[in-house]
């Protein structure tokens, strides 16, 4: 099972040569080589914990089965922000990506509700520890978020730890903050203002479940 999210050429060869040693092997130990791997090629052989993005809930609750140490970070975006952005970025490049090829923008709407509230709620009936982000806390505030996210979990929050990782943050989502801002005068809330009315009646009907989410209702 292939725990990266990389799927490059060298992360393909690098299992491709181990494929008959592996057999038989736990996935936690494979994983375990793999990552100390590209702890290596970042130059960062000593490396004791590694951060990973994106794995879905299936694979965390597999993970977590196998020993695996877990603690999560759910980055928790309104959903009715993400269609925008979606639009916004399909329209910039003349695509239908991001499930608009199959789904209507009611239907996207409520499939990003149900993964936030199923990860969610997977992770506490599996005992996972976990920790939720607010992106919109992350844009305009990122010290105190960061901060609120290290303390729980468990880690350095020391002031020198939360500057380095504030750096490491701007550094990685300035592309998103600045496609974020442009066409919302740096509104971080924007779909009240954005959308049309009909759209917003439309998503009404999911109101209860953007309030369980702690977004407000439309």
């Amino acid at each position: 099972f292939r725990l990266h999210q990389r799927d490059d050429n060298a992360s393909s060869l690098w299992f491709e040569q181990r494929a008959a040693q592996m057999r038989g092997k736990r996935v936690v130990d494979i994983s375990d080589d793999y990552y100390a791997y590209i702890a290596d090629v970042q130059g960062k052989p000593d490396a004791t914990m590694y951060l990973e993005k994106s794995i879905g809930f299936a694979t965390i609750k597999r993970m977590h089965r196998w020993g695996w140490p877990l603690r999560v970070v759910l980055l928790v975006r309104d959903p009715r922000d993400i269609l925008l952005s979606v639009k916004s970025f399909n329209k910039k490049r003349n695509v239908q990506g991001f499930g608009a090829d199959r789904l209507g923008e009611t239907d996207l709407v409520r499939s990003y509700l149900n993964f936030f509230l199923t990860v969610r709620q997977m992770l506490k009936n599996n005992g996972i520890e976990f920790v939720e982000a607010r992106y919109e806390n992350l844009l305009n505030d990122p010290e105190q978020a960061l901060a609120a996210v290290a303390r729980g979990l468990d880690l350095d929050a020391s002031p020198s730890s939360i500057d380095q990782m504030v750096e490491a943050y701007g550094a990685q989502d300035e592309n998103v903050r600045n496609h974020r801002t442009k066409s919302s005068g740096g509104a971080l809330l924007r779909w009240k203002t954005e959308m049309m009315p009909g759209q917003i009646q439309e998503l009404s009907a999911y109101n209860d479940s953007f309030e369980t989410l702690g977004y407000k209702a439309c």
